[in-house]
Order: C-alpha cells, then structure tokens, then sequence
C-alpha cells in the first residue's frame, strides 16, 4: 500500500485533465472521479457503496453531518461525513446519484496516477485499507475503526489488519514493560538505536553510540 499523502498525491495525477480530453471527460475526472477517490480515502468505503450514495442519503445539517450506506446485505447504516469535504456534498444534495462514476473509471483513474507518479499500482479497494491502516497506526481504537469499516465485529477487522500492527504492538509492549526494559542489554539498546536511525536515512558508520552515558559522538552522513 502507499501512503495516505502518496495515495492522495496519485489521486489527483490520474484525475488531472489530458490534452486530449473533451469538456465530458474533464468534468469527469475532475467532478466525478477526484472527490469519489478522496471520499473514499477518507471514509474507507467500497466502491459499490461510494456509487450506491443517493443525495437523499445526505443528512448535512446536523451537529454531526452524516451520510447513509448502503452495504453488504442490504444493510443500511450511517457514517459522518469528512468535514473537508462538506461544502462539496451540500451541493450535491438534490442529485440522484452523488458521485456519477462507474466502478471501472475510479480503477482506472487511481492506476492512471500510480504510473504517472512512478508508484507500484493500487486499486480502489486499496484505499479502504489505507483508510484502516493509517486510523490504527494513529492510535484510533481497533473499536472505532471496526465501525467506520462497518464490519459485522471486530474480530474482522482484527484478522484483516492486526498483522500491519505488529511493529507497533511490539513498540508498546518492550518500550513500557519494566521487566523487558531492565533485560535488555546495552548492546542491543545500541542496535536498535541504529537500526531507528538508519531508518531513516543516516549512515551510522562512524557514529559511537553510548547506551550508558545515553551519548552519541562523531558524525553522521545523510
């Protein structure tokens, strides 16, 4: 998956106008296409049920401005509205369809974009799991995602995503635990130092790390 900014980034590259582009197919990509992705970026929806919205699903005036989907099983439920895009959706609240796009045009226009940035090719339904996945690793309750996700339990979502938590559950658990912290040794301490650097693109060659002293010393090269 790429990153939520990445995706975003591809998003708009693959709904910008062509040269060769009529008047319908601007007002396509950049009316249709563009704010269907990014609704579904920011709400983790399935593509049918991004389409499926109807203006009259569009409740906007509330304290909390929400929207009604229509999911698997003909289940119904709400969700709230990304309040970026609220002024957007008020405009359209007296449409038929809310996003008059085919499910073939949205594929399209996010694969369109990864190639333009250079990017490996992700499809719409990549989006829903860049959605879970950067609400988890943010520190949003698996609880909370569940429901954004509208899945049946939790226990879903968890079978689905607890694997790309893993490195954080890690974190958590031998940065807090009193006993694994006093186990450690230094030597490791100093590995993991270097390992968290070099992450981050610094050569740590010629630097000394003193895990006692809680010291670096020499230089580093970016």
């Amino acid at each position: 998956l790429l990153s939520m900014e990445m995706t975003e980034k591809a998003i708009f590259a693959g709904t910008k106008p062509g040269p060769g582009d009529n008047s319908r197919n601007q007002n396509i990509k950049l009316n249709e296409c563009r704010p269907g992705l990014q609704f579904i970026l920011r709400t983790g929806l399935r593509n049918f049920e991004l389409r499926n919205i109807k203006g009259s699903d569009l409740e906007l005036d509330g304290e909390t401005p929400r929207v009604r989907i229509h999911s698997k099983g003909g289940r119904s439920e709400y969700i709230p509205v990304p309040m970026d895009m609220l002024e957007f959706l008020k405009l359209r609240q007296n449409r038929d369809r809310v996003f008059c796009v085919s499910a073939e045009l949205l594929n399209t226009a996010i694969k369109r974009g990864c190639t333009k940035l250079g990017v490996h090719t992700i499809n719409v339904h990549d989006l829903r799991h860049t959605f879970a996945i950067h609400l988890l690793v943010t520190g949003v309750p698996i609880q909370a995602v569940s429901r954004l996700l509208r899945h049946k339990s939790v226990l879903i979502t968890d079978r689905y995503y607890s694997h790309y938590l893993m490195k954080d559950l890690s974190r958590a658990m031998n940065s807090n635990h009193a006993l694994i912290r006093h186990g450690i040794s230094d030597d490791l301490k100093a590995d993991y130092i270097r390992k968290a650097l070099e992450r981050v693109g610094i050569n740590t060659n010629d630097i000394h790390i003193d895990v006692v002293a809680k010291t670096f010393s020499g230089h580093w090269r970016s």
